[in-house]
């Protein structure tokens, strides 16, 4: 599945992560419907559909239609892959950016700026992001053409594990939704579909690590790119913007 097209674009990777969303969510819809509820809340699920509609298929359309929204909303709103998953679960982002990507381009400057940058950069998200566009993207962008062809992989790399990342975070949900609804319609929860759930998210996890070996190979070549194409450029823009950030 992986492997049968690319993303070319970062409104590309928006779009298959709404895409992700919307499936992640169906299927616990659906498992939630078959296997976790109680008979009780099914005839309720069931009586709201046959409000909708006498006609089972046209009935779900409206249930479509709120997962839909709620693919794009997860995604292009809320942006779940990077304000939830990467700030309070993951947060390797910062450290990429900051402690790799930033120190390797600086490297080359580091003793005409201060090294507190780097610090400022982690834990600063509105500094780190000023920085990484002005040194990092307006030079391997969408609208460049240093090293595009990595550039068109790293997006496909980055689907995978945000793809991943989003399915552990549902992983996390789930087992939190079922937890609590168990507890509350003292039920018991069905075994295999825990099992199912927590293997999923720590297999997800695992995989979501070797995504990043990928894209990290893909940064290095990147880096090696805007150093050796526009080394004069970089070092400009890198001296101008710490002087702007009173670095």
């Amino acid at each position: 599945m992986f492997n049968t097209f690319e993303i070319k674009s970062y409104p590309q990777l928006q779009f298959a992560l709404g895409a992700v969303n919307f499936m992640i969510l169906s299927f616990l819809c659906i498992v939630s419907y078959f296997f976790v509820i109680t008979p009780s809340h099914v005839k309720i699920i069931n009586d709201i559909l046959d409000f909708l509609s006498k006609n089972k298929i046209l009935s779900l359309i409206p249930v479509g239609i709120l997962v839909v929204i709620w693919g794009w909303i997860s995604t292009h709103f809320l942006r779940l892959h990077d304000r939830i998953c990467e700030p309070y679960l993951f947060r390797w982002r910062a450290i990429y950016d900051a402690d790799f990507i930033l120190r390797a381009l600086l490297y080359d400057i580091s003793g005409s700026i201060s090294c507190d940058i780097y610090e400022r950069a982690y834990v600063d998200k509105r500094i780190c992001e000023k920085l990484m566009q002005r040194l990092f993207y307006n030079f391997v962008g969408d609208e460049t053409t240093t090293a595009q062809g990595r550039r068109l992989f790293f997006y496909t790399v980055m689907w995978k594990y945000w793809s991943l990342a989003l399915l552990d975070l549902y992983a996390v949900v789930f087992l939190l939704f079922l937890s609590a609804y168990h507890i509350v319609t003292k039920s018991s929860p069905n075994p295999v579909v825990l099992g199912i759930i927590i293997m999923l998210s720590l297999i997800t996890r695992i995989t979501s690590k070797r995504s990043l070996d990928e894209a990290h190979k893909i940064t290095i070549e990147q880096i090696a790119s805007i150093k050796k194409e526009h080394a004069e450029e970089l070092r400009k823009e890198a001296l101008s913007v710490a002087t702007e950030l009173g670095f």
